[in-house]
């Protein structure tokens, strides 16, 4: 059965709130850096560049050790976070400091990323994925040998959210790092594309966003992915649970 929680509010708070070990793992997608959020520049709307407000601030220093201390303290196993290549090693430093192993980073390459519009330097074609875990329990995943490195389109994407990642990519970190009915934290949950995903391959899903513009936008697609589960199955629904805090 699926099973899933929402939380309106500061995910910092939220999470302070948990047990130690109380989920499974963590997939999150934290704001990038001040420098990426200043530099923000999308081609969506047509074939020439322009600047974007992403509607969100960015991740102070002082901000990403607390995440870090959270997640080491309430992540079972893995740790998987996006971030830009140039803010990898502030995530290495501080998820070591809170006591989690760091393993590696991963990929995603985004075969149809935007060109550079200046033409005076190579554009970005991957974003890096942040794979730590934590200490004192045995590493193991669902994808064997596979090298860590996701190839997905961003032309994939029915963008609801500024910084949305696509459903597949989405489903192939939660398919290849755990299991079904363990229970995915996603403390930066946006529009619920992981939610989504965990919903899909039958993972009990935790979410914290603090836009309530993409709390709306997160709680309709999970509502509306239900729905179509339930279409393929014959057992009820499972009574869908939302928390709404201030």
């Amino acid at each position: 059965m699926s099973d899933y929680t929402l939380h309106l509010g500061d995910c910092i708070a939220g999470m302070a709130g948990l047990g130690d070990r109380s989920v499974d793992h963590v997939i999150a997608d934290p704001p990038y850096s001040e420098h990426v959020h200043k530099n923000a520049r999308s081609n969506a709307n047509g074939p020439h560049a322009h600047a974007v407000n992403l509607g969100f601030t960015y991740l102070r220093p002082q901000d990403r050790a607390e995440l870090a201390r959270q997640y080491a303290r309430i992540a079972k196993r893995w740790v998987i976070l996006f971030c830009e290549a140039e803010g990898m090693g502030d995530w290495k430093r501080d998820l070591e400091a809170a006591g989690l192993e760091w393993i590696r980073a991963g990929f995603w390459v985004r075969p149809d990323s935007m060109p550079q519009v200046s033409s005076d330097r190579p554009a970005a074609g991957a974003e890096v994925i942040v794979i730590a875990h934590a200490i004192g329990t045995r590493k193991r995943w669902n994808a064997g040998g596979k090298r860590g490195v996701w190839v997905e389109n961003l032309a994939r994407i029915d963008r609801v959210h500024p910084t949305q990642k696509p459903l597949p990519l989405m489903r192939a970190l939660v398919s290849d790092f755990t299991d079904p009915g363990e229970l995915v934290l996603d403390s930066h949950m946006g529009s619920g594309t992981t939610g989504l995903a965990c919903l899909e391959l039958g993972r009990r899903f935790l979410g914290y966003e603090e836009s309530s513009k993409h709390f709306g936008t997160a709680e309709e697609r999970m509502r509306n992915a239900q729905k179509q589960e339930s279409l393929f199955r014959t057992a009820p629904t499972e009574q869908l649970k939302l928390t709404g805090a201030a």
